[in-house]
């Protein structure tokens, strides 16, 4: 695993509030890092990653019920042709009993269609036979996994402060419906969260993690929760 010797632009790293429960955070150009987080520059991936994989079950409420904006609808005529390539589809099926006949399929509940969400390793050969067959009628890769999904709650930086000063970070989208508790990740995830024991992701919606551990910025200025600035040492 490597580690940022300082803060690196666009940094997501990940936290452990008071109650436990797990957020995302996303420095993007200006935020500030704390100082103690030693995971990878993409580190807060790492968590939504293991979750598809290996988590609890995803409430299939969570899910919209049309595919995601910015995926791409592929129809899985392209598929990878590396064997057990992990793959992340949102998948129209002919019925919901086609969902037990692919590895690692969760419904979704829609209004119109049958909506299974495979995330896991799986031949390719499998979903190219049930597309072939007529079981699956269409697919999108690339759609955005919300952590919220997950159980996570999701915070970026304020981008009224991008690129000038370090601002708090906010609460992006949907707070989870079940949140989800780090007793739930592995040892070796939680060692590297940082923990703000003094925040409550769900009464939340601001934070300046300034405020609560040591932190490393580019900026010259951080901006506190009633808007004051304050100035960053060198």
């Amino acid at each position: 695993m490597s580690y940022p010797a300082a803060h690196s632009m666009d940094t997501t790293w990940f936290c452990i509030d008071g109650n436990g429960h797990v957020a995302v955070a996303e420095t993007w150009e200006a935020g500030a890092l704390p100082e103690a987080w030693r995971g990878r520059q993409d580190g807060g991936d790492d968590v939504l990653t293991y979750l598809q994989r290996y988590g609890p079950p995803v409430d299939p409420r969570a899910f919209t019920t049309d595919p995601p904006q910015d995926g791409t609808p592929v129809g899985l005529s392209h598929p990878s042709p590396t064997p057990g390539r992990y793959w992340e589809l949102l998948l129209s099926v002919a019925h919901p009993r086609v969902r037990d006949l692919i590895p690692g399929a969760l419904p979704v509940h829609t209004t119109h269609e049958h909506w299974v969400s495979a995330m896991g390793p799986m031949p390719v050969e499998v979903i190219a036979d049930l597309l072939e067959r007529g079981f699956v009628t269409g697919g999108w890769s690339g759609g955005t996994w919300r952590p919220s999904w997950f159980g996570l709650y999701q915070y970026e930086h304020d981008s009224r402060y991008e690129n000038t000063r370090s601002g708090p970070y906010v609460l992006e989208g949907q707070r989870p419906r079940t949140p989800l508790h780090a007793d739930a990740l592995p040892a070796e995830l939680r060692a590297l969260a940082i923990r703000l024991t003094e925040i409550r992701f769900a009464r939340d919606d601001r934070f300046q993690p300034i405020t609560h551990v040591p932190c490393v910025s580019h900026q010259s200025v951080w901006v506190d929760l009633d808007g004051n600035e304050h100035p960053l040492p060198d």
